[in-house]
């Protein structure tokens, strides 16, 4: 691990991050893996990142990342003892947003660290999930939510993958107005995205957020590291609506496609059932290119949950 850690010097680097505009942001609070790291794999039966994986061959074996960079009342309940908070909009309300900040960057920063990443590969896994939040693009002046911090985190976390020849699966966890109206949505209680009085407009922000996202990672730095993007997760298909849902589904994928088409990042889009099962989606976005269907296969929870 020493040896390994001493290639990586802590500098001042600069990037050029299209969620400031354009300006070139300073990230001098952690390292940052040069792209020779992409030579790397996790194991001996994976081939490395600058190797494409053989999806649909091979099995992916790997971790998703859950309750660091969009907390779950469930993963972290320590964080949600305060009455009235049941998720990460109530939490920053109730917080403020300094020290809401301060709290979200404690947890970000200690939850899960390299050593998490080094011990996923050492357990012979190849992939990582990164779930997050539309609030790590930005939010509009009604919205609590602590603003790009965990977009910071998000390209650590990317870096840490890459130095362990971990392949990452980028995930939108959650949509302005709430997908599916659960805590990890974001915002317990009312869907109010493609439903609702705001419904359009905030189905219409994810696709604005799903082109910052794709933008700020089609470069050379992540077409290896970076092979996987699920746009959405468990959007409700029994309350938005299937056909709504697939419109939707088929504008995302034209908004990734028009980014990538003659870029260097070149990701299969993962689109979540919906919880409405394989064949609700049988022949859908057929003949696509790089697409795969996202089933949750849940073997713990309530089925009343759904209701």
């Amino acid at each position: 691990m020493a040896a390994e850690s001493s290639h990586i010097t802590q500098r001042n680097l600069a990037i050029e991050n299209p969620l400031s505009w354009g300006v070139q942001q300073p990230y001098s609070s952690w390292s940052f893996a040069p792209t020779s790291y992409d030579s790397k794999a996790p194991n001996s039966w994976t081939p490395p990142l600058n190797q494409p994986f053989p999806y649909g061959k091979q099995p992916v074996r790997g971790v998703n990342l859950g309750g660091w960079l969009v907390l779950e009342p469930f993963i972290t309940p320590s964080l949600f003892n305060a009455s009235g908070v049941v998720d990460e909009y109530t939490l920053c309300a109730s917080l403020g947003p300094d020290a809401a900040k301060e709290t979200l960057d404690n947890h970000y920063s200690t939850f899960i660290t390299e050593q998490d990443f080094a011990d996923i590969a050492q357990a012979g896994l190849d992939h990582v999930r990164i779930p997050f939040g539309h609030w790590a693009i930005g939010t509009t002046a009604d919205e609590p939510y602590v603003p790009k911090l965990s977009w910071d985190y998000l390209l650590k976390g990317i870096e840490w993958a890459r130095k362990y020849g971990l392949r990452v699966l980028v995930e939108l966890h959650t949509a302005p107005g709430s997908q599916n109206g659960w805590n990890h949505s974001g915002r317990q209680g009312n869907i109010n995205w493609l439903l609702g009085p705001n419904g359009t407009a905030n189905a219409d922000r994810t696709l604005s957020i799903i082109r910052e996202i794709i933008s700020s990672l089609n470069s050379p730095n992540y077409q290896h590291v970076v092979p996987l993007i699920s746009h959405l997760n468990e959007p409700r298909v029994e309350l938005v609506g299937l056909n709504a849902l697939q419109e939707w589904y088929q504008k995302a994928y034209d908004v990734i496609q028009n980014i990538t088409a003659k870029g260097p990042l070149q990701p299969w889009v993962l689109y979540s059932d919906g919880m409405a099962g394989l064949s609700a989606w049988k022949g859908f976005m057929k003949g696509y290119k790089n697409v795969a269907l996202d089933t949750h296969q849940y073997l713990i929870f309530d089925p009343n949950l759904m209701k």
